[in-house]
């Protein structure tokens, strides 16, 4: 009867519990129903936001639309810079190889806009074409420059010529001159003035020969930005087609964080809109459960008790089982009992160094190991309530 005084052995307290999440996992779900082609990544592999985890089946290698957006990307960097050479004939190759009608159209428009973009500045046709009317343009201003100096002598010459007969005239009425010297004289003024009008016509003419050559540049540059507009609008009308396929046949990560597949999560598995084919974790992600205690067990249960959580899907003996404290009991009782908040200590990883997978629904048995009492308290305890 003595050594039952020191012999002492934990109590243990059963309870179902339920696993929850401070950062829940974020499922990863399909926006249309398909056969899943492939997964492009591995358990437990970190993913980011909006990155594509997997692709729907399709008519369209994914491989190659992958490919094709980094090319697309250096076509619209060649267009913005204003380079003549797109690589358009980098794209020849993927001609009716598109099976969805609209991305086909999509695809033509943009490949039409581009050919033509390249026939008008290939071979440095704009650049020659628009460096002749440049050159035009200098050639007939620098002729317009010599008649205009020009103008401005015959100009003055004539304003001479003016004055002297009107001296002459006043000379002929004091007899000092010949009527013959004064009509010769006159007609000088004449065919100056005559000279003067044509210098003005050839002016007006070379004024003219400039505007043309500016109307001309004027011109192309309209085809060229009209040429380059085009393209830009082709390239434009493709990208979004071909980032609405890849919406309606990627499937991306929710969130930031470590993915896990679920089983349905397999090539050739038709899965329709809505469904899951696996969780992203948050990396900072702490796991808990949650028991809900009787009246009877609140007494025995104290903040900082170990917690052995033997889970329903995964058998102890072959999986191990979780370990976990007692993190605070709710002192508000609801219908199901007090909520009790158990924090593990690593995470999913078991006893037996298995990693248990995130399911919401996922519960089991938690063994609370309370304060530990003799083995004479234990006997006079289920003798006195006998």
């Amino acid at each position: 009867i003595i050594s039952t005084q020191f012999i002492s052995y934990p109590d243990t307290v059963h309870e179902k519990s339920f696993l929850t999440s401070e950062y829940s996992p974020q499922k990863v779900r399909l926006s249309n129903s398909g056969m899943l082609k492939a997964i492009l990544v591995k358990d437990q592999e970190y993913v980011k936001k909006d990155s594509i985890i997997g692709w729907l089946e399709s008519d369209v290698n994914y491989r190659e639309i992958q490919k094709l957006i980094g090319q697309l990307k250096e076509t619209e960097t060649a267009l913005i810079k204003n380079q003549s050479n797109l690589g358009a004939v980098k794209y020849f190759s993927l001609i009716n190889k598109f099976g969805d009608q609209t991305l086909q159209d999509a695809f033509s428009k943009f490949l039409s806009s581009i050919l033509r973009y390249e026939a008008f500045t290939g071979r440095g046709y704009y650049q020659k074409q628009l460096n002749f009317f440049k050159g035009q343009v200098q050639n007939h201003q620098q002729h317009e420059s010599a008649l205009a100096a020009k103008m401005s002598s015959v100009l003055a010459d004539y304003s001479l010529s003016q004055k002297q007969l009107q001296r002459d005239s006043l000379l002929l009425s004091k007899k000092l001159l010949t009527e013959i010297d004064l009509i010769q004289e006159h007609g000088m003024v004449v065919s100056k003035r005559n000279n003067m009008r044509d210098m003005d016509i050839s002016l007006l003419g070379v004024k003219a020969n400039v505007n043309n050559a500016l109307n001309s540049m004027d011109e192309l540059e309209h085809q060229y930005n009209e040429a380059r507009l085009l393209a830009l609008e082709g390239l434009e009308l493709f990208k979004n087609t071909l980032n609405k396929w890849i919406e309606d046949h990627s499937i991306r990560a929710p969130s930031s964080g470590i993915f896990e597949s679920t089983p349905n999560a397999q090539p050739n598995q038709f899965i329709e809109a809505g469904k899951h084919i696996g969780y992203v974790v948050p990396r900072k992600s702490k796991y808990y459960f949650t028991s809900f205690l009787k009246q009877s067990s609140i007494s025995k249960i104290s903040l900082g008790d170990q917690v052995d959580i033997r889970l329903e899907s995964y058998p102890y003996r072959d999986y191990g089982s979780l370990s976990g404290q007692v993190l605070s009991i709710s002192n508000v009782g609801l219908d199901s009992g007090y909520a009790c908040k158990i924090i593990l200590k690593n995470s999913l990883t078991t006893t037996l160094n298995k990693q248990i997978p995130y399911r919401e629904t996922l519960f089991g048995e938690a063994i609370f190991t309370t304060k530990k009492s003799t083995l004479l308290e234990k006997l006079t305890k289920g003798f006195f309530k006998n």
